[in-house]
């Protein structure tokens, strides 16, 4: 049984509200707590961190794309298109970007952490971005 698109895009609106959220606090938190790790304890706090956080991202950033995928695919209009990409521009520089910075990062890279932090705003405009028009969508 398909899912009439009004559904769609309650649980699109839902996931990308949580991974809004998830976006801030990684913006305004943990990127800049980075900063506060000096020295050798850096490396294993990075360590741990980066296989929890994609716990909780890669679930939802796989949905938001199948999701907007599949609006795209069967209801596709110029607000499926606006709505798709967001998410393909974050999978892009979630993946060619910010996977290759965060692997590259070193206990004494204090200029790599701050290229994270500021390049890290996009990712947070358009995340925001979506969340808001999912809600005028809905609205």
């Amino acid at each position: 049984m398909a899912l009439e698109l009004r559904e769609i895009l309650i649980i699109q609106s839902l996931v990308t509200f949580m991974m809004t959220g998830v976006i801030w606090q990684v913006q305004l938190v943990t990127y800049p707590l980075f900063h506060a790790v000096k020295g050798a304890p850096f490396l294993p706090y990075h360590d741990d961190y980066t296989p929890r956080i994609t716990k909780v991202v890669l679930p939802l950033m796989g949905s938001e794309l199948l999701l907007a995928l599949y609006t795209v695919y069967y209801a596709p209009t110029v607000d499926s298109v606006i709505l798709f990409a967001p998410v393909a521009l974050n999978w892009i520089l979630t993946f060619f970007i910010f996977v290759p910075l965060h692997s590259h990062l070193s206990a004494h890279e204090e200029e790599k952490k701050k290229r994270l932090v500021k390049m890290n705003w996009i990712r947070t405009f358009l995340w925001s971005f979506r969340s808001l028009f999912l809600l005028r969508l809905l609205l």
